[in-house]
């Protein structure tokens, strides 16, 4: 007997009144939630593999910020969220449910030849970040088979024979750097850099110990993600200082004189779906700035999968955004608070000005409100 059947021959043994009202509450309950389903499904966009402007679109559709209020998040996840165990943070790797078999029949990258110098009249475009917030290396494997180069991707602060501040005798196609935490007087330099920047930006609650995990392997030798009880003990001094860093990275490059190019997401960079989208965006803006940039579809999901690596998209979806693998990076209920209030306030000071970033920072914020990490 199905399940409707099952409810109304139960209900027909008490009173016939009673009955029938039971009866059909549950029939309008469940009609009731049918109902939000298909409502809901008119705030997400058509194709669940869609790009990262489109996705951020279909976003911000059920994303309203309105002035003196807390953002109304209207956006419903279909698919189950994986569970955390909030005493426990050690996390082992398990295989997940992610379709990786489009990807089965990448070839590895074809060794490049350099283009000479006399040959390339290109420049730079920076490439800022909060604070060593990037993974290292990233932007290597992003951008130089996405621009067939042998070193395009090259870091500010880094200096060799015949390379100085990005400037170099091979070909330069972005030019790594935490500005304004190291600052640079990016303006001086406009004349020697592409008008339009590319801004790596990921959520603060993975960001902030993101950059000081990145800090001590950079910097102390160590391997690896650091021990919890050395997050732990550096955590409470770091989260509102960081936060400040992280917000000013994003607004001095908003206020220089400098156009944006794109948000390079890292959660989107590293979803299945998303990911070789965000990469056909960055090569459709190298083309722009003149480089010769890979722009056919089926060869940028493949630079995509190579350059992030299985193991590391699996463990993006098991570590809820982190790189690392031994640990989940847990705070305090306050911390909650405080990144909620703050991104808050970021969102009114921006509001009508950057729409991708209002969307940006609303998303982050129901992130943390849903996922973060509180240790007792």
């Amino acid at each position: 007997m199905s399940t409707v059947g099952l409810i109304a021959s139960n209900e027909t043994k008490g009173n016939n009144k009673s009955s029938f009202f039971a009866k059909n509450q549950k029939l309008m309950m469940a009609a009731g939630a049918i109902g939000c389903i298909f409502l809901v499904s008119a705030f997400l966009p058509d194709d669940p593999a869609t790009n990262t402007d489109d996705g951020l679109r279909g976003f911000q559709k059920a994303v309203q910020v309105v002035e003196g209020e807390e953002p109304v998040l209207d956006f419903l996840e279909l698919e189950p969220e994986p569970v955390l165990d909030m005493q426990e943070a050690k996390v082992d790797l398990e295989p997940l449910l992610l379709d990786l078999t489009a990807f089965d029949h990448c070839p590895s990258v074809d060794p490049v030849v350099p283009m000479p110098k006399d040959e390339w009249t290109t420049k730079p475009i920076w490439f800022p970040h909060f604070h060593h917030s990037m993974p290292e290396h990233l932007d290597e494997k992003l951008v130089n088979p996405i621009t067939r180069t042998v070193s395009g991707a090259k870091d500010f602060y880094t200096s060799a024979p015949g390379l100085h501040q990005c400037v170099s005798d091979t070909q330069t196609v972005t030019c790594n750097n935490i500005h304004p935490k190291v600052d640079m007087d990016i303006d001086s330099q406009y004349d020697n850099f592409y008008s339009k920047y590319i801004f790596f930006v990921r959520n603060p609650m993975m960001a902030i110990p993101s950059s000081h995990n990145s800090k001590l392997n950079r910097f102390h030798s160590v391997v690896g993600q650091t021990p919890e009880n050395d997050w732990q003990s550096v955590r409470d001094g770091w989260v509102k200082p960081m936060f400040v860093q992280w917000k000013n990275s994003i607004m001095a490059w908003r206020d220089s004189k400098y156009e944006l190019g794109m948000y390079l997401i890292y959660e989107d960079l590293m979803d299945v779906h998303r990911g070789p989208k965000v990469l056909k965006e960055m090569a459709q803006l190298f083309d722009e700035a003149g480089f010769d940039a890979e722009q056919d579809e089926e060869a940028i999901k493949c630079i995509w999968y190579n350059s992030i690596g299985r193991e590391n998209i699996l463990n993006h979806e098991k570590m809820l955004g982190h790189e690392y693998h031994e640990y989940i990076p847990g705070f305090r209920e306050e911390h909650k608070d405080f990144f909620k209030k703050e991104l808050d306030k970021f969102l009114k000071e921006i509001k009508g000005t950057d729409e991708m970033l209002e969307t940006l920072l609303a998303r982050y914020k129901s992130r943390i409100d849903l996922k973060i990490r509180i240790e007792v």
